[in-house]
């Protein structure tokens, strides 16, 4: 196979420029929220200064600097398409708290500032090494001494088989001369994989050619984001995952220490099988080689990893104490009818099947209240309040009861919120600042600027807690409309609008409420309002709607 330094050196972002979408775990909430729980004192989300260092056409940082208007955002990228893009869109929403600087990270200096939250997303694995240490030395003179880094890369040992892929889709696009014949090329690719596996004798074969078909899938599922996908990291010219041992070694060589990963999914020693951990016996003498083993077992592509500086002290433990500072979000629901006093174990689940078990009475009531005020993310202090009232409906405690029985009670809630966040965000999540999510429909309902410019040639959209949420064409086609300024029956006439001039067909709108198709005019209208109804209902549930 010829070397990939034979591939011409271009840089493709004036022909295809990348892409960009939130990285829903970057927003400095949820870091502030994981610096919190494992006992930093994080500088304040709301008014905290953040930096992004490659932030391609500015999708990200646009998100978090809407969502934290008194903040202050800074973004450079080497691209200077990327940037006008990303001033385009800027001034498009009117946002005053971020600016956008192209350049060279290898030319950035202290001159820059300080920050309290810095994010390098894509940017690790797809640099050479001068540039992975001109970051890390960033991070280190540029984060304020209680902040925190967000840096993700790709990983081994899960990329090894990744890498087979890549290979073969560079071999096959070697004589190719431009960005749209490279991603053909590896679309191409793809299929032939899969028609080899299809066909093979071999096993090993036969898996790759599987593997090929997963990962088509995925890039197709991605849309228009599918090509970048491939053609900045498939088909980059530097691709070097690392190991997470290696990369905390290169980090700490900047007096850099890890934190916790920002999926806050946390390797504990139960992680790996018992036999497994038998095996090993004394080989795991820290949380790194803990983190690098579950890694192999699980084989784990990619890390989005928090840093901060070496020489702040870390407990040893997680301090449930903190999670008096955090707000709780949870959507997960019981079925039937549920009495918190009872000592019966209750199944809370999400509508992905993701679930919460537990018997713990003070835990029941709280996960009721979470439900009932769903999208909205409630204090812990507010929501411990809520639960006690729950359990106390017709028999209240002595006080003396409350205070020692209850006081150990709280305890128990904070570690079971917390092994609930551990499991993923879309079970539970934690966070330091709550935005105004409505859990009612507002009379004049409003979603964020950002979701309207999204939302006009993409159904993917963020969420005002910086997730993406993939919404039903007719959905997706009013949100450019929820400016606030727009009652129910104004939506109802906006949609009826794009019914008139073809933008939406009528048997659309009937298969999204499940309704008959009928021609006559009060039908439509019943039609129209189903569809506005549905929709709000949709885009309350997905914490798309302002108070």
């Amino acid at each position: 196979m010829p070397p990939e330094s034979a591939r011409p050196v271009v840089t493709p972002y004036d022909q295809i420029p990348y892409q960009g979408r939130p990285c829903s775990e970057s927003h400095p909430s949820r870091l502030g929220a994981i610096a919190t729980l494992l006992g930093m004192v994080p500088p304040p989300v709301a008014t905290a200064r953040v930096l992004e260092l490659a932030c391609g056409d500015g999708a990200n940082l646009l998100a978090i600097a809407e969502s934290l208007p008194q903040a202050r955002c800074v973004g450079i990228d080497l691209s200077a398409r990327h940037i006008a893009q990303a001033q385009t869109l800027q001034r498009s929403l009117g946002l005053t708290n971020v600016e956008f600087r192209q350049g060279d990270i290898m030319q950035l200096g202290p001159d820059l500032g300080e920050f309290d939250y810095i994010v390098a997303h894509g940017l690790y694995s797809w640099v050479p090494r001068p540039v992975q240490d001109r970051l890390l030395a960033l991070c280190k003179r540029l984060l304020h001494p209680n902040g925190v880094a967000f840096v993700s890369y790709n990983l081994f040992p899960g990329w090894r088989i990744q890498s087979i892929l890549r290979d073969f889709m560079v071999f096959h696009t070697r004589d190719l001369g431009t960005p749209q014949q490279w991603i053909a090329g590896a679309r191409e690719a793809l299929d032939i994989l899969i028609a080899m596996g299809t066909h093979a004798q071999m096993e090993s074969a036969q898996f790759v050619g599987n593997y090929a078909r997963v990962f088509k899938r995925h890039i197709d599922s991605l849309g228009p984001a599918g090509d970048s996908l491939l053609l900045y990291d498939s088909l980059a010219s530097v691709n070097t995952p690392t190991y997470f041992a290696k990369f905390t070694e290169h980090a700490a060589q900047f007096k850099l220490q890890f934190l916790a990963e920002a999926d806050f999914r946390l390797s504990l020693p139960e992680s790996l099988p018992e036999p497994v951990l038998q095996l090993l016996g004394s080989s795991i003498s820290s949380q790194v080689d803990l983190e690098q083993y579950v890694d192999f077992f699980k084989m784990r592509m990619f890390r989005h990893s928090l840093l901060v500086h070496a020489e702040r002290e870390l407990p040893d433990s997680l301090d449930v104490a903190q999670v008096m500072r955090l707000h709780v979000a949870s959507s997960a629901h019981a079925k039937g009818i549920v009495d918190p006093k009872l000592a019966d174990a209750v199944d809370f689940t999400t509508d992905n099947e993701q679930t919460l078990s537990t018997n713990h009475r003070l835990t029941k009531a709280a996960m009721l209240q979470l439900y009932q005020q769903w999208p909205q993310a409630v204090s812990f202090p507010d929501l411990v309040a809520a639960a006690r009232l729950r359990l106390q409906e017709g028999n209240p405690p002595s006080a003396a009861t409350e205070s020692v029985a209850l006081s150990s009670d709280v305890v128990t809630l904070g570690m079971n919120l917390v092994r609930a966040f551990s499991h993923g965000a879309d079970l539970l999540a934690l966070h330091a600042v709550a935005p105004a999510v409505a859990n009612t429909i507002p009379e004049r309902p409003r979603t964020s600027g950002f979701a309207r410019v999204q939302a006009k040639t993409s159904r993917e959209v963020t969420t005002l807690f910086h997730q993406n949420a993939l919404l039903p064409r007719v959905t997706a086609l009013l949100v450019p409309m929820l400016d606030g300024q727009r009652t129910h029956a104004e939506l109802v006439a906006g949609l009826h609008k794009l019914v008139e001039t073809a933008q939406v067909e009528i048997l659309e709108l009937a298969e999204f409420v499940n309704a008959e198709v009928d021609e006559d005019s009060l039908q439509l209208d019943a039609l129209l309002r189903a569809s506005v109804k549905k929709s709000l209902e949709i885009l309350l549930n997905a914490a798309l709607l302002y108070q």
